[in-house]
């Protein structure tokens, strides 16, 4: 895919109207960070972080199989804070391991070698694999967090709001050099046909990409043309253009492909 973590870089068209300086952006972000409010077992909410990577083939399964790797921490009921990772195989399937707490979650390395089976290990030293000695297992909105055999409920991730998400804006800066955002991930879901869980690339079917192509200012507003490609599996690769009206006031007033 050519978008990459908006922590990382943002991936943008540009087109620039020559007379009157005004233009227009098309800015491709992938969001992977994510604060959480977690119950476990009932007790007060403690505090979780969670960054989601760009999702990814695994080196094993199903061709159609995408994973995301999983990095953060969260506070234990001693107010530690415990490093996490772990990995999101599906858009609303997370397991999340806890090794020793003297260990930094951007000092480890996870390798996803089968379906709820990881290797664990520091970057500086990879052939020493690393005891788990917490697990998060969460599906949905719930989930069971595991130590030591005893086993308690986790409430407080909910992936229909918080995990990864692509956000396609159009940005676009008038004469005055003011500048106007345009939200286009509804619109392109909806005339795709797809899913959010799709758009960010966990679906493995395809990956999409987007292309500012031109764009048109007049009295009315300003016109834009892009550029969708879908790259599939088994020769399902297609290319289409969607045009968008935006008036005058910056709001969408037509639209198709």
């Amino acid at each position: 895919m050519k978008y990459l973590l908006i922590l990382v870089s943002t991936f943008s068209f540009l087109t620039i109207n020559a007379q009157n300086h005004a233009r227009v952006e098309l800015m491709d972000q992938l969001h992977g960070d994510n604060f959480y409010n977690v119950n476990i077992d009932n007790q007060p909410a403690t505090s979780m972080y969670l960054h989601f990577s760009e999702p990814d083939h695994p080196s094993f399964g199903h061709i159609y199989i995408k994973y995301s790797t999983v990095l953060g921490w969260y506070i234990n009921e001693k107010q530690e804070k415990i490093s996490l990772t772990g990995v999101l195989w599906a858009q609303d399937k997370l397991t999340l391991y806890a090794c020793d707490k003297k260990y930094k979650a951007n000092s480890l390395k996870l390798e996803y070698l089968d379906y709820d089976s990881v290797k664990i290990y520091e970057l500086t030293n990879p052939k020493v694999t690393l005891p788990i000695s917490e697990k998060f297992m969460i599906s949905n909105k719930e989930g069971i967090w595991s130590k030591d055999g005893k086993t308690k409920t986790v409430k407080g991730i909910n992936f229909q709001h918080n995990s990864l998400d692509r956000e396609l804006l159009l940005s676009i800066k008038d004469e005055h050099d003011d500048s106007h955002f345009i939200n286009l991930q509804s619109l392109i879901i909806t005339k795709l046909a797809t899913t959010k869980n799709a758009l960010v690339g966990m679906n493995g079917w395809a990956e999409t990409e987007f292309e500012l192509v031109e764009h048109t200012f007049n009295e009315k507003g300003v016109n834009v043309l892009i550029r969708i490609m879908e790259q599939g599996s088994c020769n399902t690769d297609r290319t289409s253009l969607m045009y968008v009206c935006i008036n005058k006031n910056y709001i969408i007033a037509d639209y198709g492909i």
